[in-house]
């Protein structure tokens, strides 16, 4: 603020800062810096560096409006851009259920799935509210790592499902675990709570529940309950949510095991 022409000397430095504010302005800098884009052919001698540039910023960014435009970007330039592992968003979970959440009892139930939170049993069967039920794995097309569990265990009111997960890091970390979901939640990582949060359709929003926790070297397990409760409106209909695994400034953490 004091010194613009330095300022602009120096923002480059700050590309992979711990503060949020000097990372964005870095990365909008060095965006600038690069002119029009556009004007960039498959045959320019300048396109590699470029792209190693493009693909620095968007390692960098952090704020979505800054990853979603260099990810369009990018793939323009005909480059593939993983967007869930850049977000940490999970996108293969082990589901079980339904189990009964009938007049919102379920919430506080401890169904078989959740005394196995530090370890699930994927071969495990439990009685559910309808009869016998099993895990099933599955795989979200969704960048964003958005499940719709009305599809993966079918459309009902008053029911409560499980989620598992595993996570992969390569050192004992700190991370965070944001979910987003519209539905009453609780959610462990080996065994530990981290978060209960009994409310229902307030939105849907991005890391809507932040919660802090460590990782151990090697395999974590994630698990989530999720609760849909019986109401019948249409804006009610919702079961979903998403998670991502990552830093205190939003960068992927861990990995999903192959």
């Amino acid at each position: 603020q004091q010194d613009e022409a330095y300022a602009q000397q120096i923002l480059g430095q700050f590309l992979n800062d711990p503060g949020a504010e000097l990372r964005r302005a870095a990365v909008a800098a060095e965006i600038e810096s690069l002119g029009d884009i556009k004007k960039i052919t498959p045959d320019d001698p300048q396109r590699a560096e470029l792209l190693k540039k493009l693909k620095q910023l968007f390692d960098a960014a952090r704020d979505r409006d800054q990853v979603e435009n260099l990810a369009q970007t990018l793939r323009q330039l005909g480059e593939s851009v993983d967007l869930a592992a850049h977000y940490g968003y999970v996108r293969t979970w082990s589901f079980v259920g339904p189990f009964d959440n009938q007049e919102d009892k379920g919430f506080d139930t401890v169904y078989p799935p959740e005394a196995e939170a530090a370890r699930p049993n994927l071969a495990a069967t439990y009685q559910g509210k309808h009869g016998p039920v099993t895990w099933k794995k599955v795989t979200t097309p969704d960048e964003h790592g958005t499940f719709d569990l009305n599809k993966v265990l079918g459309e009902e009111k008053g029911v409560v499902a499980y989620a598992a997960a595993p996570i992969v890091s390569d050192s004992e970390q700190q991370a965070e675990i944001r979910i987003a979901t519209p539905n009453s939640v609780k959610v462990w990582c080996n065994g530990q709570p981290l978060g209960a949060f009994h409310v229902y359709h307030s939105g849907f929003e991005d890391d809507q529940y932040r919660m802090p926790c460590r990782l151990r070297q090697g395999v974590n397990w994630i698990m989530i309950k999720i609760c849909q409760n019986e109401q019948t409106q249409d804006w009610a209909r919702f079961w979903t949510f998403r998670l991502r695994v990552c830093d205190g400034l939003g960068g992927a953490v861990g990995r999903q095991p192959d």
